[in-house]
């Protein structure tokens, strides 16, 4: 199993200096309203790092809707296509995507249309991303009532719909505690991971009893999982708080 953590362009030294295998970015970090001549100087940058940038999060165009009657489709397809061409470029391997604000359905539209267009969003996606050699993991946002996909057994369910080896599922261990949902379902999604997150604050001191890596450390024993786990967090520390959170991380996982 491989740790890293989610950085700016600014912390990327910092990140692999404090042991990152790999760093996680936003894509808006790769221009994607720039023409390819204007990203250069970010992509040799980025393929310099010592930290190589394996884990990406999409992020779409500002007020772009994945849900409704008035979905852009070819601009959300040649933003995916230009981000994750970009990514890939700089040794991108998985693009996860957070089921947000893009993804809330409109009141009054319907449930069962919208769950259609997710699904067309992500077998787009899919596609795109097995054409760069590179994995899409669907993220729910347990905590947002307007979006469909808001667990993880219902991201396995669009996964399972668009039936694409480009597509799997990304479990977040803070947004799964917030909801109360069970941690075990990163067990049962096991053949469908395509990465992890927890958070600064999972790793934080819990003396009261609140700690729930050692049920995220059993779930991924019983996924039998070996692949990446991201740290997010907004590191206002900087170097100091990464090095702390990533060696908390790797006391708990690193037996597996």
């Amino acid at each position: 199993m491989r740790f890293g953590c989610s950085v700016t362009l600014e912390l990327l030294d910092a990140a692999a200096a404090v042991g990152c295998s790999f760093v996680e970015l936003s894509t808006a970090v790769l221009l994607p309203e720039r023409a390819d001549g204007d990203t250069v100087d970010v992509l040799n940058r980025l393929c310099r790092a010592s930290a190589p940038a394996e884990v990406w999060d999409l992020s779409l165009p500002e007020g772009s809707a994945v849900c409704g009657p008035s979905v852009e489709w070819p601009k959300i397809t040649r933003h995916v296509y230009t981000v994750l061409r970009r990514a890939s470029a700089v040794g991108g391997s998985v693009v996860g995507i957070s089921c947000g604000n893009a993804f809330s359905v409109p009141r009054g539209f319907s449930h069962r249309e919208a769950l259609g267009q997710i699904s067309d969003f992500f077998m787009m996606c899919g596609a795109v991303a097995r054409k760069h050699g590179m994995v899409v993991g669907i993220e729910p946002r347990c905590f947002d009532r307007s979006v469909p996909i808001r667990s993880l057994p219902q991201a396995m369910e669009i996964a399972r719909g668009v039936n694409s080896p480009g597509v799997g599922v990304l479990p977040n261990l803070s947004h799964i505690k917030t909801a109360g949902q069970s941690i075990l379902d990163i067990a049962d999604a096991a053949a469908w991971l395509a990465h992890v997150h927890v958070s600064e604050s999972d790793l934080a001191d819990r003396s009261d009893g609140s700690d729930l890596t050692p049920e995220l450390w059993h779930a991924l024993r019983l996924a039998d999982y070996q692949g990446r786990v991201g740290i997010r967090g907004k590191w206002t520390g900087g170097a100091e708080d990464m090095a702390q959170a990533l060696q908390a991380l790797q006391s708990y996982l690193s037996p597996l």
